[in-house]
């Protein structure tokens, strides 16, 4: 049906996205987990957008889990739809990797070496900078997927090139009157 199990029969090996898969969440996990000595019982991951003060906050082992979760389920399903999710898959799982590895980081960041989850320093900062990480992964995704698949139908709207036979190839070619043939004397025309 199009799952992992066919691209390996169809000679694709999917080690690749296996691998990039698997970087990200041992990542994910091992931020904080890296990071848990200096960090408090409960980080703080939501920030307020007047004060830029923490106003909410987790476990660190929820803290670790969700976003690895979240990754497991988007990144799994995307390897098990095969050639299904060629088009789709990396222009999805490069930002979401970027965002979450740096959202991840920017948590920690502000949370380590502190007592309390209320005492995190802002991540405003970080929070823009994973953003615009993230644009820039949905831009090199689409440039990665586009040139992996050429064939892709082009954007409405778009001027569709019409291919032509190479001259000679048929003899309704429009321009085979106006240039020499390869086998005959230079100037000649068919």
């Amino acid at each position: 049906m199009g799952g992992a199990g066919a691209d390996r029969r169809n000679g694709r090996r999917p080690w690749g996205a296996l691998g990039a898969g698997a970087a990200t969440l041992v990542l994910l996990v091992a931020l904080p987990l890296a990071a848990a000595p200096r960090l408090p019982d409960r980080l703080a991951t939501h920030w307020s957008a007047g004060s830029a003060r923490p106003d909410d906050s987790m476990p660190l082992w929820a803290a670790t889990l969700f976003p690895a979760l979240v990754w497991a389920v988007v990144a799994g399903g995307a390897l098990l739809a095969g050639r299904r999710a060629d088009a789709w898959r990396t222009p999805v799982l490069l930002p979401l990797g970027v965002a979450l590895v740096g959202a991840q980081a920017s948590i920690v960041r502000a949370n380590v070496d502190h007592e309390d989850w209320r005492d995190a320093t802002s991540a405003t900062g970080w929070a823009v900078a994973v953003a615009v990480a993230a644009v820039a992964a949905v831009v090199l995704g689409v440039l990665l997927a586009r040139r992996r698949h050429p064939d892709a139908p082009p954007p409405r709207g778009a001027a569709r090139a019409v291919p032509r036979a190479p001259c000679g190839a048929r003899p309704t070619c429009a321009h085979s009157e106006q240039l020499p043939l390869r086998d005959s004397p230079k100037g000649a025309a068919r």
